[in-house]
C-alpha cells in the first residue's frame, strides 16, 4: 500500500529560509527527489535536515554530466525507505535556473 506523497516544487527564485517545510509533529519522508534544468549549466539540488541551510546536506543531487557543451536537463534519487527529516526540510541550489521537486509524506 503507497501513502498519497505531496509534492514541493521549489526554483532558484525561491529564498532557502522561505522554502522550508516544518517537520510539526510528525516526521517528513522523502520518497523522490529530482532536479531540472535547461542544460546551460551544471545544476546542484542540497536538501538540509534543517529549517535554514546550516550543516551538511543529507540528500545531494547533481546534474552536471556534459556532453557536446549541454549538460544533464533532468536526473532524480528515489529513496525506499524514504529519507526521514525530523527537524524540517530546506532546499538549496546552485547553479542557474534550476527546478527542484521533493515527493514526501508525513508519519
Amino acid at each position: 500500500m503507497y501513502d498519497n506523497a505531496s509534492v514541493l516544487s521549489v526554483t532558484s527564485n525561491s529564498v532557502a529560509a522561505s522554502n522550508a517545510i516544518v517537520s510539526g509533529g510528525g516526521a517528513i519522508r522523502v520518497h523522490k527527489v529530482t532536479l531540472n534544468g535547461d542544460g546551460s549549466n551544471a545544476l546542484i539540488l542540497d536538501v538540509y535536515n534543517q529549517l535554514t541551510v546550516t550543516g551538511t546536506p543529507e540528500i545531494s543531487i547533481r546534474a552536471n554530466q556534459e556532453f557536446s557543451g549541454q549538460f544533464s536537463r533532468y536526473i532524480e534519487a528515489d529513496f525506499d525507505p524514504p529519507v526521514e527529516y525530523n527537524v524540517g526540510l530546506t532546499l538549496a541550489f546552485t547553479g542557474n535556473g534550476p527546478i527542484g521537486k521533493v515527493y514526501y509524506t508525513r508519519r
